[in-house]
């Protein structure tokens, strides 16, 4: 347990200054607990749930699995820990998010150094983006990439008329000496 602390202590000494005040500033284990209960968990599975939200706060995992992770160490439905998930983007991740960017503009961020990671953690869960409908005409469109792939087929088309062609259907015609592969045995 206490290679656990220390290693949680490390890491938060990695995160820059800004993020760590913020996780000082809000009580997001409270928050947790006030989740937790409001989905009636019991107390082992709103410590899990407590433990996979500091994984992503302290940058231990990826957001991305949040909801994986806690479904599968809580041992609850995925759709209640997309529900838990979805409460605590809301109440804790945007909450600690706009706390960094109010610290940021109150005080001068320094440079970064070589142990404090140059991005923060991402902290709005990558899972609402599959929910979300895009409208006609959001979709990413580079022409650059369309004249190039013009240019592509143009250039495969002109390589495909300078080498020689071998049907596909037909077998390879015999390069031994007398017709016969010398290593088949002889069908009786």
């Amino acid at each position: 347990m206490d290679d656990e602390n220390s290693m949680v202590e490390e890491q938060l000494k990695k995160l820059p200054p800004a993020l760590q005040k913020a996780f000082s500033a809000v009580p997001w284990k409270s928050v947790v607990n006030q989740i937790a209960g409001l989905h009636n968990l019991k107390l082992e599975q709103a410590e899990i749930v407590e433990r996979e939200t500091m994984f992503i706060l302290y940058g231990f995992e990826s957001p991305d699995d949040y909801v994986a992770n806690m479904a599968r160490e809580a041992e609850i439905d995925e759709n209640l820990a997309f529900n838990i998930a979805t409460e605590a983007n809301e109440k804790i991740f945007k909450v600690i998010s706009q706390k960094v960017e109010e610290l940021e503009k109150n005080t001068s961020v320094q440079a970064p150094t070589a142990t404090t990671p140059t991005t923060l953690p991402v902290l709005e869960p990558d899972f609402a983006k599959e929910t979300l409908a895009t409208k006609p005409g959001e979709g990413v469109h580079e022409a650059a990439s369309v004249e190039l792939n013009k240019v592509n087929k143009l250039n495969k088309e002109e390589e495909k008329s300078q080498t020689a062609q071998v049907p596909v259907n037909e077998p390879l015609k015999s390069t031994y000496p007398s017709g016969v592969d010398p290593y088949r045995e002889p069908l009786q």
